[in-house]
């Protein structure tokens, strides 16, 4: 399975506040070497563009270590440089940063290349803008967005989706297992997780927890 050609059905967003570095990338190669089909997202903003780099070139080594580098794309969160240097699979855009497009050219063929989207609107765009999938949200409240930026509930979510007309969509924002077969049933293509994972006393169970209810969701 190329990871650069298929997206999995959830991906595991890091956020340094959660988890610290060591926790994130130990649970990620833990989550790795047990079969688990997901994607791995590196953002982390406040970290200088070195540190960023580092980082994720430890998340690439933990892949690595877990032989899971043909099964779980890596994404660096807005730095499609950094993502390069990293042996990264593909890279997160902003919405309204550089249209993805621009940066498949850049790129060259066969990297993954997500949006992140607030609207309906904002998600159509990113169809329209050539990207291979969009992450929606946050669909409920969560510490991991600013208060500023309002939860859009299902009826946002079933609107994005409807945007979407196509475009795989993961729906983000105080996710869990028993939400993630909702997200599925509405027309999403997944979820994408922070505390899910990060926050559970057992990360590979809350791995498959989230597989499980994916797996067993009837689509619309």
């Amino acid at each position: 399975m190329d990871p650069r050609r298929s997206l999995p059905p959830w991906m595991l967003v890091s956020d340094l506040e959660v988890a610290a570095r060591p926790r994130f990338i130990a649970c990620v190669e833990a989550i790795a070497a047990a079969g688990e089909w997901f994607a791995v997202q590196v953002r982390a903003k406040a970290l200088p563009d070195a540190e960023l780099l580092e980082f994720a070139r430890e998340v690439r080594g933990a892949l690595d270590r877990a032989g899971a580098s043909g099964r779980v794309p890596l994404l660096v969160n807005g730095r499609f440089d950094l993502a390069v240097a990293s042996r990264a699979d593909g890279v997160q855009l902003p919405a309204a940063g550089v249209p993805a497009r621009r940066v498949r050219e850049e790129l060259g063929a066969g990297w993954l290349v997500g949006v992140s989207t607030h609207s309906p609107q904002e998600v159509q765009a990113a169809r329209e803008a050539g990207a291979d999938y969009a992450i929606f949200g946050p669909v409920y409240r969560t510490p991991s967005k600013p208060a500023a930026v309002e939860p859009q509930g299902t009826a946002g979510l079933a609107a994005a989706i409807q945007a979407a007309a196509g475009l795989p969509l993961l729906a983000i924002g105080g996710y869990t297992a028993e939400r993630a077969t909702q997200a599925r049933q509405l027309g999403a293509h997944g979820v994408a997780v922070v505390r899910a994972i990060l926050a559970a006393d057992d990360p590979i169970d809350a791995a498959r927890a989230l597989t499980v209810a994916l797996g067993r969701a009837e689509l619309p």
